[in-house]
């Protein structure tokens, strides 16, 4: 996207990048299967037939929907994705793509590398901590790991904009030092959260998500709320005093001791990073080290030589 002019702006307008941000991301694929969920007679086929018309789109439906039921996909055909399609919900696969789209257009960027990936990670982690919690407290995991994975949807729609990008954004976080939220409510009046609140209702992505923003208390919201939690206090380390405040206060209350609960984050944390991976996320994989060699004609190579190389030697990487 073009960066924005050099002018003042009213705060409205700064909103309004955010709020019809969709409109932009949506192409191809995405585009089809938003129309299609405008018709109440479309079926969860006809919608597994428009993903799977591109590859990645559905390796990443897939992969995402199935962790929202903790359902191990062993083929990614038209049966396997309708399935998928089915348990999530169809607002849910709405919801799924949006998030997909945002993420596959942050990776894209340049500028900001850290702060996206952990904007990326975060979310797949507040969705699993909260699946994990649905599952404790017996309420749907599916709503919830979506309600999960679009908590910070304000944020991640923040550095999919042209925002980032703009003179005016860049002179308060040069001038003033200010952080990316602080700086994106100079301009706008709202923080992150106050937009992921009004997209949510925006771009009707799920009824859970909606609440969650709100007052109401329900298993549900508190799954969503809970696994947030976790995912914050995660950030501090492990032997923190906010993760031992999620341990005495919260986890507690559903049975864990405290060992149990450590155990139960950590595993919500190691599969979260499984997702993250999918995005190039996580750490790099060391290179595998390069066999022994044996043969007779290597070990010959090997010998010392007393004739001069004719030109530049070359390192050839295994």
């Amino acid at each position: 996207m073009k960066p924005i002019e050099n002018k003042v702006f009213p705060q409205e307008d700064w909103q309004n990048i955010l709020y019809d941000l969709d409109l932009k991301i949506m192409s191809g694929s995405l585009l089809q299967i938003s129309n299609l969920l405008e018709h109440p007679e479309t079926t969860a086929k006809q919608l597994a037939n428009v993903v799977l018309t591109d590859i990645m789109l559905t390796s990443r439906v897939l992969k995402i929907a199935n962790s929202a039921t903790h359902y191990p996909a062993k083929t990614s055909d038209e049966g396997a994705l309708t399935q998928a399609i089915v348990r999530v919900g169809f607002n849910g696969l709405r919801a799924i793509c949006l998030c997909v789209s945002l993420m596959d257009h942050l990776v894209k960027k340049k500028k900001n590398r850290s702060q996206l990936m952990t904007c990326i990670s975060r979310s797949f982690e507040t969705a699993v901590q909260a699946r994990n919690v649905a599952k404790i407290m017996k309420v749907n995991t599916e709503d919830v790991f979506v309600a999960g994975l679009l908590q910070n949807i304000g944020e991640l729609s923040f550095w999919c904009s042209s925002i980032p990008d703009s003179e005016q954004y860049q002179a308060l976080i040069d001038t003033e030092n200010s952080s990316p939220e602080s700086a994106f409510k100079s301009l706008s009046g709202k923080d992150f959260q106050e937009i992921s609140k009004e997209l949510s209702s925006r771009w009707k992505l799920s009824a859970l998500l909606e609440a969650s923003f709100g007052s109401e208390q329900n298993p549900s919201v508190k799954s969503v709320a809970l696994g947030q939690k976790i995912s914050q206090a995660a950030r501090f380390g492990w032997e923190s005093k906010e993760v031992n405040q999620v341990l005495q206060s919260q986890l507690k209350d559903l049975g864990f001791n405290i060992l149990g609960a450590m155990k139960f984050m950590k595993d919500g944390a190691n599969e979260a990073l499984s997702l993250s991976a999918a995005y190039e996320l996580g750490k790099p994989k060391k290179p595998a080290p390069a066999k022994a060699t044996t043969s007779k004609q290597e070990l010959e190579e090997k010998k010392p030589s007393n004739k001069k190389p004719d030109g530049p030697t070359s390192l050839i990487r295994p």
